[in-house]
């Protein structure tokens, strides 16, 4: 198998080759907070975004099998986006592209 070189968005690189188990994990669901209360009754609501990360595990750095170190290769706040990247990653990889870069999917906006 070819070698995928995997961008993050901190703009450090990845190989596929290194790493295996690419996922996405929902860090914190959205939900609504309240933004003011007056005797109980609330005056407005303020909207938190999800946090979903896209992340990958590295081989272990002793032999021996296992796995190796979580890796966070982005951070999006839109599960269809984050979707989306996973998914394309998964193609670049199987596909043997020489590069993935994950800030064509705007991570972190």
């Amino acid at each position: 198998m070819a070698n995928t070189i995997i961008i993050k968005s901190d703009g450090m690189a990845i190989n596929s080759v290194t790493h295996f188990d690419y996922s996405i994990v929902v860090k914190d669901l959205s939900w609504t907070e309240p933004v003011e209360e007056i005797d109980r009754v609330m005056l407005e609501q303020q909207y938190v975004t999800p946090v979903i990360e896209l992340r990958a595990v590295s081989e272990p750095s002793e032999g021996g099998g296992g796995r190796g170190e979580d890796i966070r290769i982005a951070t999006f706040y839109e599960l269809p986006v984050a979707y989306q990247a996973l998914e394309q990653l998964v193609s670049a990889i199987e596909n043997e592209h020489q590069i993935f870069d994950v800030n064509d999917y705007g991570p972190e906006k």
